[in-house]
């Protein structure tokens, strides 16, 4: 959600052709949805991005964008054989975290693509990151391993990583609002927040 409009995947039979298609779809508050593109081959169900003006998917292992208004997508970067676990976007990059590829020298790593130029960049490869979240200036997202999961963050202009939270059970479902990052432990179901500044260095 954008704190309008709810963003979603539909699927759209074509009776005609007995096609079945996916489409992404905006819904506003009177209930109503609106087409804004097609998903084309292979989407990504579970990952989708908003920024002020354009949403975001996956599909076919390439992130792509179109405007909220509705439009045909437009290649972001391609990220083929990505584990992405979710997406945030601004005005200038989307940004996801991805498990990881099966190779125990690559735990998961958390990446940045330019809207402007598509040039991908690794913010951090702390170990099984999940939830990620943006701001004015900040990137927040989680690291969940199976023990000693931790609430991350680093300006956008880069830095030092920071540790938020430490001691964390499988942190998930991130969120932010003005002084907080708040978090949901999927390991014992609790919600949690704590504040923005930073407290420690990894």
């Amino acid at each position: 959600s954008d704190g309008t409009d709810v963003f979603t995947f539909g699927d759209v039979k074509d009776a005609k052709a007995d096609v079945l298609s996916t489409d992404v779809l905006r819904v506003g508050a009177s209930g109503k949805s609106s087409r804004v593109s097609g998903a084309g081959p292979r989407p990504m169900r579970t990952v989708l991005a908003v920024n002020g003006t354009q949403v975001f998917w996956i599909q076919d292992g390439t992130i792509v964008r179109a405007a909220k208004a509705g439009g045909d997508p437009v290649t972001v970067a391609k990220v083929p054989g990505a584990k992405v676990q979710q997406m945030a976007a601004d005005e200038a990059a989307v940004y996801w975290t991805d498990s990881g590829t099966g190779d125990p020298t690559w735990s998961g790593r958390v990446k940045r693509a330019s809207l402007a130029d598509g040039k991908v960049d690794t913010i951090s490869d702390a170990p099984a990151p999940v939830a990620i979240a943006v701001d004015a200036d900040t990137v927040y997202w989680t690291s969940s391993p199976d023990a000693g999961g931790r609430v991350m963050a680093q300006k956008k202009t880069g830095g030092s990583t920071f540790v938020l939270a430490a001691d964390q059970h499988r942190p998930r479902g991130l969120s932010v609002d003005g002084a907080h990052v708040y978090w949901i432990n999927a390991g014992d179901g609790s919600v949690c927040r704590t504040e923005k500044a930073p407290h420690a260095k990894p």
